[in-house]
């Protein structure tokens, strides 16, 4: 394949949004001893980078009235909240260890699903418009077609991890409440009291939110994929389905049972897609790169350098 100037600019953007997935790490797994400093700092500077002024993520941000000013904002506070040496949400302590706000995870994973989300119009855009110009290798445009299967796939196990964790705290909370309420009400069944509102404690209507919250991130994640398959299609099913076991409309013997099936339901396509992206990278990757050294010499002998 040859790279053009047009796939270069659409690949810059591509790399960008697969950044901001792949930080969803942070919110998989904050524990994990093994998150690089210095990875953190090389991306960084890649994320300053690949949305700097004249960078194709700036102009088509510029170029998109409100929905590209709005993107632009949320991707810097991104960059700055997850890669900046003290951010809010990731940082690095004294002894350059990674260390992730775990109260911030279920904010992060919200941020990363609306920015990717938005990233993949302007990309979907671009490659139409790259194609009908017959200026679009095939190569590319099956890359991309990977990469949001990966992204519609993982975003939706992780979120669906995070509502099973959420439902757990909002189930504890929900039984402290009880029963401190019952203590002090003389040991009444507080069910029995039509002033018990659990509601009214802080803390429950804040889980029940944040609880909501993942649930809409999910249902976003799963209708803006437009390409699903079969396979996708039933897993989605199956997903949707159990739903109604937070609510209470569907019954289940044993929760943690459930719990493992329901955030199951993507990993046969994850497993199947996320090599066949990681190779499709490493191809359109080095054919970018030689692009790129190739345009480099063509501007310096145009410069007389």
């Amino acid at each position: 394949m040859n790279i053009t100037l047009e796939e270069r600019n659409i690949m810059t953007l591509i790399n960008l949004s697969r950044i901001v997935v792949e930080s969803l790490k942070y919110v998989d797994n904050p524990k994990n001893p093994s998150f690089s400093q210095e990875e953190r700092g090389n991306l960084f500077q890649i994320l300053n980078n690949l949305t700097s002024q004249g960078s194709p993520f700036e102009v088509n941000c510029t170029n998109n009235g409100e929905f590209g000013s709005k993107l632009k904002e949320d991707t810097a506070y991104f960059i700055e909240d997850v890669y900046s040496d003290d951010g809010r949400i990731v940082k690095k302590d004294l002894n350059d260890n990674v260390i992730v706000e775990e109260s911030l995870v279920k904010e992060l994973f919200s941020t990363i699903c609306n920015i990717r989300i938005r990233l993949e119009i302007i990309i979907d855009a671009g490659l139409d418009i790259v194609e009908k110009d017959k200026k679009l290798d095939k190569e590319v445009k099956e890359l991309f077609a990977l990469d949001k299967e990966f992204f519609h796939s993982v975003a939706v196990k992780i979120g669906s991890k995070l509502l099973v964790t959420t439902f757990d705290e909002l189930n504890a909370a929900s039984r402290t409440y009880f029963e401190a309420y019952s203590r002090s009400h003389g040991g009444i069944d507080p069910r029995s009291d039509p002033n018990y509102k659990p509601s009214d404690d802080a803390n429950i209507r804040m889980l029940e939110n944040e609880f909501k919250e993942i649930n809409q991130n999910i249902v976003n994640v799963v209708s803006t994929y437009k390409e699903a398959d079969r396979d996708y299609l039933q897993a989605k099913e199956q997903l949707f389905g159990d739903f109604e076991v937070f609510t209470g409309k569907k019954k289940t013997t044993n929760f943690q049972s459930f719990a493992n099936l329901f955030i199951s339901y993507f990993d046969k396509i994850i497993a199947g897609v996320g090599p066949k992206l990681d190779n499709a990278y490493n191809h359109v990757g080095k054919e970018l790169q030689k692009f790129d050294e190739e345009y480099i010499k063509k501007m310096n002998k145009e410069k007389g350098e």
